[in-house]
């Protein structure tokens, strides 16, 4: 597969700080990230620009999943830039 690159940009109607906080803190992230029935069952994260994360989980039906990736850019409060790789069902 090629190295593909996303960007998303969206406008919140909260802090940037608590956008930071929601994405960089393992209890938050649980709490959000799985939604749909989806179950977030271990969360690590070196918030630091090359620091790992790994999150894993359990889907609705009951299959594993686990995403992790890199940090590659961090500006506190402001910007999170990682890789993202996904390892479960399709």
């Amino acid at each position: 597969m090629k190295n593909v690159s996303l960007t998303i940009v969206r406008r919140l109607g909260v802090p940037p700080r608590a956008v930071f906080h929601a994405w960089t803190d393992p209890r938050t992230l649980v709490k959000w990230l799985a939604p749909g029935g989806d179950r977030l069952t271990s969360v690590t994260a070196d918030v630091r620009e090359g620091g790992r994360y790994r999150f894993e989980g359990t889907h609705a039906e009951g299959t594993a999943y686990s995403i992790c990736g890199t940090y590659r850019k961090i500006v506190a409060d402001r910007l999170i830039s990682f890789s993202w790789s996904y390892d479960g069902p399709a």
